[in-house]
């Protein structure tokens, strides 16, 4: 039942892309562009309120955190999102393209033909690509990273004795327990995903046949939809904001002797789009672009502590951040007339940072004689 859902015009575009949006029940936006179906928009909002009808804490982190649903239009590529604008090689992004329909993170994305069972749709039995895709949000960013952690070690434990026992041969659950999570979502809420090799039971979709599969991992993974498997509340817990360490990317590098898990949230308050690299262990690596941060929007990315990220605009560094441990956030705000670009830090304090190079697509800049114009 989509008719409860409406879908508002938006005015002027959200982050200059974005004309639609549906709010659904659970307090979560979906979005898309004008060219998208209204009726893909109100179908989204009924699925995003399946998934957390259990899960309200859930839900308000994921809201907290910024959570958004983005539909791609059927005529559109994926990479057109602009969470996704950092693939600006034609090679990389067409191969991005070519790898799906929808990605997960924390705003996860999925095809208008998808949603609307179309005939282009490239998967001929409109298997639920958002569910899948929504289940990693719930995953990796709807808990604190504990109760994550927690999650992980029981689903991953529930795999290897599925794998064990002749389950999931050939198919994509068997993969890891990330996909083993998503892929067995979409069985318990009525759709299904790879089957793999799997001949028996006959796949078909719905719950009853995971049950019949893997009564395990149907169990579990009914457990966290129905709010049963988390004993503390999903809360959104203290966030550490991260303050830059200088604009020199070239002079820090990730420490590999971490290993604890770490998720930045990265605010771009400014009129241009940011793009935000990993700096790897070899000194003499270039830095991995990741995400765009497109304008007043912005990106989550899961890491490690250590892990040292650079922020840059049309190529000019404005900082470089090191991965604390849990939940960090960076705030890029607005340029001031010298051109400078405002880091807020923990304290809340401004932080400026000249720069000589264009500025953040807002002007030009010039130095004559020693002087800034």
């Amino acid at each position: 039942m989509t008719a409860a859902y409406a879908v508002t015009r938006l005015h002027p575009q959200l982050q200059g892309f974005f004309s639609q949006q549906c709010l659904a029940h659970c307090g979560l936006p979906v979005l898309a562009h004008a060219c998208v179906a209204p009726q893909a928009l109100q179908e989204a909002a009924r699925r995003l309120d399946r998934l957390l009808a259990r899960l309200p804490a859930c839900a308000a982190r994921l809201g907290a955190l910024g959570c958004s649903v983005q539909v791609i239009g059927a005529a559109q590529r994926c990479s057109d999102l602009p969470q996704y604008a950092a693939h600006v090689d034609e090679a990389a992004r067409a191969a991005f393209d070519a790898r799906g329909r929808g990605y997960g993170g924390l705003c996860p994305s999925c095809g208008e033909e998808n949603l609307l069972r179309l005939e282009s749709d490239r998967y001929g039995d409109h298997r639920d690509i958002l569910t899948h895709e929504a289940s990693h949000t719930v995953l990796d960013w709807g808990v604190p990273l504990v109760q994550s952690r927690a999650l992980k070690a029981a689903l991953e434990a529930t795999r290897q004795a599925s794998l064990a026992a002749g389950r999931w041969t050939g198919a994509y659950a068997g993969s890891n327990c990330d996909e083993f999570f998503a892929e067995c979502a979409m069985w318990h809420f009525g759709s299904r995903g790879d089957a793999g090799r799997i001949t028996q039971p006959p796949v078909t979709e719905g719950r009853a046949w995971l049950e019949a599969h893997d009564p395990d991992a149907a169990a579990l993974v009914a457990a966290v939809f129905a709010g049963r498997f988390f004993q503390e509340p999903c809360a959104l817990e203290a966030v550490q904001m991260l303050q830059t360490i200088g604009t020199a990317p070239a002079a820090v590098r990730s420490c590999a002797a971490e290993s604890r898990d770490s998720q930045l949230v990265v605010h771009n308050h400014t009129a241009a789009a940011l793009t935000l690299s990993w700096l790897p262990f070899d000194p003499h690596a270039d830095p991995v672009p990741y995400a765009s941060v497109p304008a007043g929007g912005m990106v989550g990315q899961c890491t490690f502590q250590g892990h040292a990220w650079a922020v840059s605009a049309d190529g000019t560094a404005l900082g470089t951040y090191i991965a604390g441990e849990g939940l960090c956030r960076i705030d890029v705000s607005a340029v001031s007339a010298h051109c400078a670009v405002e880091i807020v830090d923990a304290q809340g304090a401004v932080q400026r940072r000249r720069l000589w190079q264009r500025c953040l697509g807002c002007c030009s800049r010039r130095r004559r004689a020693g002087r800034d114009e």
